[in-house]
C-alpha cells in the first residue's frame, strides 16, 4: 500500500463563500485546482506558484519529515521542539499548555524513542538528524 502526502486548502472569499479547492500531491509533484463559480485569476497564480514550488523540494527532506511524523506524535514534536529551543519542563509545560507530569511523560517517550540516554542526548540527536 502507499501512503500519499496530500494538502488540500480550501480558498473562501470575504462572504465566507467557498471559491475554489487547491490539492498538492506531494508524493507525485503535481498541484490541481478546483474552482466553484468564475475562474479567478488569483487562483490561477496561486497554483502555478505552488506548483513551482514543488519542483524546488527535496524528496530526501519530505521523506525525512514523513517518518518524524511517524516516529513522533504531533505533541512529542512540539515538546522536542522546545527542548531543542532550551526550555526546562516547566517552560514548556507553561508553552505548550500541559501539566509538567505530562511534560516529563512525553520528554521520557522522546528520549526512548530516540534510544537516548537523557535531554542533552535528545538535543544533540534532534539536531543531527534534522528532526526539527
Amino acid at each position: 500500500m502507499q501512503i500519499l502526502r496530500v494538502l488540500s486548502l480550501d480558498l473562501w472569499d470575504n462572504n465566507w463563500c467557498k471559491v475554489g479547492n487547491i490539492m498538492v500531491n506531494l508524493s507525485r509533484k503535481r498541484v490541481k485546482c478546483e474552482y466553484f463559480g468564475q475562474k479567478s485569476k488569483i487562483l490561477t497564480d496561486k497554483t502555478k506558484e505552488i506548483e513551482a514550488e514543488l519542483q524546488n523540494i527535496n524528496p530526501e527532506y519530505t521523506e525525512k519529515q514523513s517518518h518524524n511524523f511517524r516516529l513522533f506524535s504531533s505533541r512529542e514534536l512540539e515538546v522536542l521542539d522546545c527542548l531543542v529551543k532550551g526550555m526546562n519542563n516547566s517552560e514548556i509545560s507553561e508553552n505548550l499548555f500541559i501539566s509538567i507530569p505530562t511534560v516529563k511523560a512525553h520528554v521520557s517517550r522522546i528520549i526512548r524513542k530516540l534510544n537516548a540516554s537523557d535531554r542533552n542526548e535528545v538535543i544533540y540527536i534532534a539536531k543531527q538528524k534534522r528532526l526539527i
